[in-house]
């Protein structure tokens, strides 16, 4: 099992993560009421890199927060753009 950015930077090691710290991507995502295809999204994206694949399976630690980056109203390029 491999030691994502955000293990590393709360102190958190290989040796420290255990199963009892991870869920299933399935029940993350019936705990924050989101699609779990919408996770699969992210991981794929790299937006969720604490998520870890076991076999065949994707887990998250038990304490993730869910963040959600989206913006309302104007597009980035709008906000960037100089008048």
């Amino acid at each position: 099992m491999w030691t994502s950015q955000a293990d590393e930077a709360a102190g958190r090691t290989e040796e420290a993560m255990d199963m009892n710290d991870l869920i299933p991507l399935k029940d993350y995502a019936e705990k924050n009421n989101i699609d779990v295809s919408t996770l699969r999204h992210r991981i794929r994206n790299g937006t969720l890199p604490e998520a870890v694949k076991m076999a065949n399976a994707w887990f998250v630690p038990r304490d993730l927060p869910l963040v959600d980056n989206r913006t309302k109203g104007r597009t980035r390029r709008w906000k960037n753009k100089e008048e």
